[in-house]
């Protein structure tokens, strides 16, 4: 959901598009096979996504058929998608896409906001583009329409406070716990201290010599 297709430890991730191409001449249509599951996955609802990518596109959108007229192959939707993920779905604090939007703002310049479910920050869906600001307003009309935002279960990480502070603690804790560890693997260890059996315990240096020096020279005598 990230853009990042290589990174096959990244938790959220949405199903690539599976398409079918109906209809002749100015009746062509393409189905969406499989917007159930991209829509439970970016837990937003299939009409709101739908709608948009007929409004990005030009389309007429079919809520009987799941469809939007014309011929839409997966790659082109894909790229459609990630920049509604980008800036309508991802948290700009976090960069998790555990947002819920709702509508601030007065009946005649409403705005959208997003809440984030993971840390909490709330920030207002900035219109970047044309696109963008039709999604907004997609879902402004949605959500004012009646329509229910579902959050679906094991998608996104709902804590209470005491629970997300319980959290915070305990990553600290390994947090710390994990750098005294590393402290302690780089501090170098001191050899214990072995006595010379040569040395007679003077400890004037004008009268010691050292019998391995090089440069030792017998005129110095």
């Amino acid at each position: 959901m990230n853009g990042n297709d290589n990174d096959p430890t990244y938790r959220y991730k949405i199903p690539d598009f599976v398409v079918q191409v109906a209809g002749q001449g100015n009746g062509i249509f393409t189905m969406f096979r499989n917007i159930d599951d991209i829509s439970k996955n970016m837990n937003h609802p299939k009409e709101v996504l739908l709608k948009y990518f007929a409004s990005v596109t030009g389309s007429n959108y079919n809520p009987l058929k799941d469809s939007i007229t014309g011929t839409h192959k997966p790659d082109e939707l894909k790229k459609i998608i990630l920049q509604y993920i980008k800036y309508i779905v991802m948290c700009p604090s976090c960069n998790i896409p555990e947002t819920i939007p709702k509508v601030v703002g007065n009946k005649k310049n409403p705005d959208l906001q997003l809440t984030c479910c993971a840390c909490k920050n709330e920030s207002l869906v900035k219109p970047q583009n044309k696109q963008i600001t039709k999604g907004i307003d997609i879902i402004i009309k949605y959500l004012n329409g009646g329509g229910e935002w579902v959050i679906n279960k094991g998608w996104m990480v709902l804590l209470t406070q005491n629970e997300r502070a319980e959290r915070k603690k305990e990553r600290m804790a390994k947090s710390k716990a994990s750098t005294e560890t590393k402290s302690e693997a780089t501090t170098p260890t001191s050899e214990p201290y072995q006595s010379n059996p040569f040395d007679d315990g003077n400890t004037n240096d004008n009268n010691s010599s050292d019998s391995s020096d090089s440069d030792f020279n017998i005129d110095d005598i």
